[in-house]
């Protein structure tokens, strides 16, 4: 840990040999058994990637989501409360 060191320009003194194993962690050890990571339809940004990412996911299908745009041309667009024409 960085606590325990000393930088002496540009050395590095640990101030105890760290035991075997010591802060390491197992790939999903963050979550609970059988939480879907990211579940299904979840709108990914940079928390979901590094969840995944953090518990082994190497590998996520996306969809880009979908734009949708209406045009509207002529003279069918009316004012509120206006009488809807026939058509």
């Amino acid at each position: 840990m960085q606590e325990a060191v000393k930088i002496p320009g540009d050395n590095v003194i640990l101030d105890a040999r760290p035991k075997c194993g010591a802060n390491i962690r197992c790939a999903g050890s963050e979550l609970a058994a059988g939480t879907e990571v990211p579940r299904a339809g979840q709108e990914m940004g940079a928390r979901q990637i590094g969840l995944a990412a953090a518990a082994g996911v190497n590998r996520i299908r996306l969809h880009r989501k979908v734009r949708i745009v209406v045009l509207a041309t002529g003279n069918e667009l009316g004012s509120a409360g206006d009488a809807l024409k026939v058509g």
